[in-house]
């Protein structure tokens, strides 16, 4: 019984444990991946705000303004990259493995224009960097846009995904648990009434022994009467001889 009850505790604990490590496993994912798609998209919408920042400050003859908004281009860029990198062996998804690799194009491509764009503004022409800023580098902010909202969205379809996973699992958990309890329950039942029964059979047998003991006693008590009531008699005719 001890047996039994342990090997169902273990089973039970080792369900309960490996529910707590999948489910820290998919919120540490899924949610890792979530926040990487949205620096995603927020590094894109800063890179916009950079790249018009320096012809704004060229137009404004701040030099200094100026390099601190390709600085700022450069920071952006590169978390792009960082994004893509550490979301690249996540993804599962066909469609959002083909909207990473748009992203990465992408991100080359418009790297090069914006050095375009700040080799314009260094030779004081902001005009023909903002031409090259709505003409060709706006496309490609767009296009990434698009490919970044495709991401959001299929995460959102992944996480929701696993929250039903996640659910099903805690069912089949509980269900499990309140399985292993009901054996356990049948099981102690099944201890109680055998100890019930064997107690009963004792007590028959107990009390059958000691009917014998008293019928043997007054065996024993007749046999002993019997025996006096000869010796009497027998006591008794030899006087009378």
């Amino acid at each position: 019984m001890f047996a039994l009850m342990s090997l169902l505790g273990y089973f039970g604990l080792s369900m309960i444990g490996a529910f707590k490590r999948q489910f820290d496993t998919a919120v540490e994912r899924e949610g890792r991946k979530t926040d990487l798609v949205h620096t995603l998209l927020l590094a894109r919408s800063e890179m916009v705000s950079a790249a018009r920042g320096v012809i704004l400050a060229t137009y404004a003859k701040d030099a200094a303004e100026a390099e601190s908004y390709k600085q700022t281009f450069g920071e952006q860029a590169q978390a792009i990259r960082s994004a893509i990198d550490e979301l690249r062996p996540m993804i599962e998804r066909e469609e959002s493995g083909a909207a990473m690799a748009d992203i990465s194009a992408g991100l080359s491509a418009w790297r090069v224009q914006f050095e375009e764009i700040a080799a314009q503004c260094s030779a004081g022409n902001p005009a023909e960097a903002n031409r090259i800023f709505k003409e060709l580098t706006g496309p490609i902010s767009r296009r990434i846009a698009a490919d970044g909202q495709q991401l959001a969205i299929a995460q959102a379809r992944i996480v929701e995904t696993t929250k039903k996973e996640l659910a099903s699992q805690q069912d089949r958990s509980r269900w499990f648990t309140i399985f292993l309890l009901s054996l356990g329950l049948l099981a102690g039942g099944a201890a109680i009434a055998a100890f019930q029964n064997i107690s009963r059979r004792l007590q028959r047998a107990i009390a059958g022994l000691n009917e014998g003991t008293a019928q043997v006693a007054a065996a024993a008590s007749q046999v002993s009467a019997s025996g006096q009531s000869l010796a009497q008699n027998t006591s008794e005719q030899a006087a009378s001889l």
